[in-house]
């Protein structure tokens, strides 16, 4: 669990360093959760987040590699 919740913390920082805007990470946890409180996610909350993060990343990413 606590490799979970570090994973999210990671994943959080790399939206933020690809360019998003913490009201776009709120909007994304909320999207994906229905909630945007962090602290009372369950275990199974935080798989679903961290794999939403994820495709999130991915996007990013790719989007990044095209502009260039």
């Amino acid at each position: 669990m606590e490799r979970l919740v570090d994973r999210l913390r990671e994943l959080l920082e790399q939206l933020r360093a690809l360019g998003y805007h913490p009201f776009q990470v709120k909007q994304i946890i909320e999207d994906t959760l229905g909630k945007t409180d962090l602290e009372s996610l369950s275990g199974q909350e935080q798989e679903q987040l961290a794999k939403a993060l994820e495709e999130y990343v991915k996007f990013a990413l790719k989007c990044r590699s095209v502009r260039r």
